[in-house]
């Protein structure tokens, strides 16, 4: 085949600056011929139809024989002398490989190799040990369980990518082999025995998290100096900070999930280039004043350690701050006025601590607080903290211990919350000190006579009605304890028969496996609608199951806002909750024939994501939900869901404490929990797997089709056999269908969620986190805040990273005057997260 000149690349390189810093600029343009691939030594291999035997890919030529860089750009990427140097067949936009064909071992000038987001198993072939200039290998997102041995004849590899596998095993030894390691992601298998990474001295970026290790120790990190991103969340690493005070070039470090103990060390202000700490849930105790030096801090999360003390007023410092959590700590004192002056603050926690006093007026001026993804939502729940004056405005307070009427007596900061209402139940002011009236006029012996006297006409008049209210709450205050403190109201038999026109079959919402449903309104206002359930089977954990509810609150939680009870606490016959009413029905409506409209995609992942981050809540009280199902996610005025009949099942120790209560719904019970009758939180994962298949497909769990019975399992299972992952999607979609590629993560992800192994399965937090990235590409929304945080400091990193690598180019082109050839292999080598540069026709 005879050479022909090509477009020129679709990305110039721009070369600047000079080693004596010259102002001179230049464009360099690459224009390159390609021919059928050849092999190392210039003679004619297979065709490259043998390496891709088996593959329809749709958008090349159907002749494999002819299969060149030129006709299959998108794949492939040679260099001048037509030698494949970079391929990409990922299965995110394609069909996918179920192995890897070993032939791509003859490709010997591979500096470039993606193969992510197939359906690979198996391990790697023993011919890539004949790549020795491969740079760069991506196999993340697949199914491979076996050891990857091969991989220390690589001697070249800068990247490697194998996150989001099946490997169950120690790390092998090969990787410690890699000295060229810069970047290496092995997040979401289940490796252990990481020992061997000690002496990859040159890594700058590691994540291992969601690896379900056992007990390792930080120590095995002390060596890599060079590290500037380490992501070690969900497992279980053991030791103290100290052990990577080391690490001074960091600028990203998580270690949220694990196991370290001991105090914030005051080494650790070694790091000053740190700009994402995350030690939630882990067992750090002491002061936290050491961080305050870190000025370049910008998400700072201590949530759920075992902080102690007063508020920690030098936190305040960190003024670049736009996330900051220090809930579930024992911190206590009154809250700063000074923290009003942090204003980058998108996100605050300050929740289920011992703060009390007045909530500052300062914090009005943090205007860009945007909790959870509604502006201006200041987080800072179950304290005993008391509201702002009126007219602050900015933020909104939500106070779940407060008792009631702040928000009616100051109507004008509620309305402040976006959208209006969030403000709950919040405190009033405490009352102001009296002021002298100062002046002339009666003195003061005399006021204090006839105001005694007066007091003392009307005393009588209202004893016996105060008597009676006063006895009143003290009974609805016994019967409970603390959900008498504004979080839970005790309620009559009588009050919830005029709520609900004494059960009134108008009012019937509904039945479940608890009770039945009525629609009811609040007897205290008239206007407030509620959700009545009346319980079919009397349980004598029903104090613990109001607790349980009633200390719960998160934004994709059904609130549960009052009981009733009737007969003595040992011998009830009836038993009666209210939750909050929502106003558009079940998720189990909206995905039927008789929806008000067609959910669209963005909507779908909005309500999956959302549901995820409400069991997450749940899984982190060890509360399982057991029956997880459309008919019991609840969606709401903003299309948001809720997650309904949760809080009556807690793990314990190991142990599972079942209430009395549906134990599931065919089609969505994990075949594990029904085997051993005990549930954990990988029992709701399954569940939440074929929800969220009938997300995406519109169907029901168990439906007919083709005269047979099928699960949705089954039948997503078999279009992704087939290749028709384009059948997939709810066709009432219509235009707003997602393309293939979403289709294929979504379903991937949900099958991922009723793996048989249980330890195999995401957590509900890593299914939030995929689904938020997914909605981002293909709906251009916003990410939620943890993961956006996570994602711009990772960018940041790249592009960092991306100027060195730049630097490198740059002085060697000096050095080499220009000799673009020999540049060839060696410019991807400080590219950090970033894939190596090849001279082609077109971009990988």
């Amino acid at each position: 085949m005879a050479r022909r000149p090509v477009a020129m690349a679709r990305h110039p390189v721009a070369m600047a600056r000079g080693l004596l810093g010259s102002a001179l600029q230049a464009a360099m343009v690459l224009a390159v011929v390609v021919t059928p691939s050849r092999c190392a030594s210039g003679q004619d291999v297979d065709p490259l139809a043998e390496v891709m035997s088996g593959v329809a890919w749709e958008w090349y030529n159907k002749d494999l024989a002819d299969l060149t860089c030129d006709n299959a750009p998108d794949a492939l990427e040679c260099n001048a002398n037509g030698q494949v140097v970079a391929m990409q067949l990922n299965g995110a936009s394609n069909e996918t490989l179920a192995t890897i064909p070993a032939c791509i071992g003859n490709l010997t000038t591979l500096t470039y190799l993606n193969l992510a987001e197939n359906a690979i198993t198996g391990s790697i072939p023993e011919s890539f040990s004949k790549l020795s200039l491969l740079k760069s290998l991506d196999l993340s997102t697949n199914f491979m369980k076996q050891p990857i041995d091969v991989l220390a004849a690589l001697t070249s590899l800068t990247h490697l990518n194998m996150s989001g596998n099946l490997i169950r095993a120690p790390l092998s030894p090969a990787v410690g082999q890699l000295p060229a390691l810069v970047h290496l992601d092995f997040a979401n298998n289940l490796v252990d025995d990481v020992k061997e990474l000690s002496a990859l001295t040159n890594l700058k970026y590691l994540s291992l998290h969601d690896c379900a290790m056992g007990s390792e120790s930080l120590r095995t990190f002390s060596t890599l100096t060079a590290l500037q991103f380490l992501d070690l969340r969900n497992n279980t690493f053991e030791g103290s900070l100290d052990a990577l005070t080391t690490l001074t070039r960091l600028q990203y470090l998580s270690l949220a999930y694990n196991s370290v103990t001991g105090s914030i060390p005051a080494a650790l202000t070694r790091l000053s280039m740190l700009t994402f700490l995350e030690l939630a849930i882990n067992g750090i105790n002491g002061p936290v004043d050491t961080v305050t030096a870190m000025t370049a801090l910008r998400f700072l999360s201590f949530y759920q350690n075992n902080f102690s003390g007063s508020f920690p007023v030098t936190i305040t410092r960190l003024v670049n701050l736009t996330y900051l959590d220090l809930g579930y700590n024992r911190f206590s004192g009154s809250v700063p006025e000074s923290l009003g002056q942090m204003s980058n603050l998108r996100y605050l926690d300050l929740g289920d601590s011992s703060l009390q006093g007045s909530v500052p007026a300062s914090l009005g001026n943090l205007t860009n607080l945007e909790n959870l993804g509604f502006s201006g939502f200041w987080f800072i729940n179950t304290n005993a903290t008391t509201g702002p004056s009126c007219g602050v405005g900015g933020a909104c307070v939500v106070d779940q211990n407060a008792s009631t009427s702040f928000c009616s007596a100051c109507p004008a900061f509620c309305q402040s919350c976006s959208p209006p209402g969030l403000c709950v139940g919040c405190k009033e002011s405490e009352p102001q000190p009296e002021q002298s009236t100062g002046g002339s006029g009666l003195s003061t012996g005399a006021l204090i006579g006839i105001i005694v006297g007066g007091v003392v006409v009307l005393l009588l008049a209202v004893i016996g009605v105060g008597v009676f209210f006063y006895l009143r709450r003290m009974k609805r205050a016994s019967r409970f304890g603390a959900l008498a403190k504004g979080v839970c109201v005790e309620y009559t038999m009588k009050e919830m028969e005029q709520a609900t026109n004494s059960w009134a079959d108008s009012n019937l919402l509904g039945s479940g496996g608890f009770g039945d449903v009525y629609k009811g309104v609040s007897p205290d206002d008239g206007t407030t609608l509620w959700a009545v359930k009346r319980a079919k089977v009397i349980t004598n954990d029903f104090q613990r199951e109001v607790s349980e509810m009633a200390t719960k609150h998160h934004p994709n939680l059904v609130r549960l806002l009052g009981y009733a009870t009737c007969g003595d606490l040992r011998d009830r016959i009836e038993q009666v909750l209210v939750y909050e009413f929502i106003s558009n029905g079940d998720l189990h409506r909206w995905l039927s024939k008789d929806a008000p409209s067609p959910l669209t995609l963005k909507q779908r992942l909005d309500i999956i994501i959302g549901a995820a981050h409400g069991f997450e809540y749940l899984h982190g009280f060890d509360i399982v939900h057991r029956d997880i199902k459309p008919a019991n996610i609840l969606i709401d005025g903003n299309m948001q869901p809720k997650v309904a009949d949760f809080g009556l099942v807690r793990v314990e120790g190991g142990t599972t404490v079942v209430a009395t209560r549906v134990m599931g719904t065919p089609g969505y019970v994990d075949p594990a929990y029904s085997r051993t009758q005990k549930a954990t939180p990988a029992t709701d994962v399954y569940s939440f797997g074929i929800l969220m298949l009938g997300v995406l497909t519109g169907k029901t769990a168990i439906f007919e089709e083709g005269h047979r019975t099928w699960s949705n399992l089954e039948w997503v299972q078999e279009k992704l056999a087939q290749g028709a992952v384009d059948e997939i999607a709810d066709p009432s979609m219509g235009d707003d269908r997602p393309p293939t590629s979403a289709v294929q993560r979504i379903a991937d992800l949900a099958i991922r969620c009723t793996a048989t192994f249980t330890a195999d399965r995401p957590t509900m937090a890593r299914i939030a986190c995929e689904m938020e990235a997914l909605r981002a590409e293909v709906c251009g929304g916003e990410e939620d805040l943890v993961h956006r945080a996570h994602r711009q400091v990772d960018e940041e990193l790249k592009e960092s990273m991306e100027q060195e690598r730049e630097m490198n180019a740059e002085l060697f082109m000096t050095l080499t005057g220009g000799d673009t050839g020999s540049m060839m292999g060696i410019t991807g080598d400080m590219g950090g997260m970033s894939t190596p540069e090849v001279q082609s026709g077109s971009q990988v």
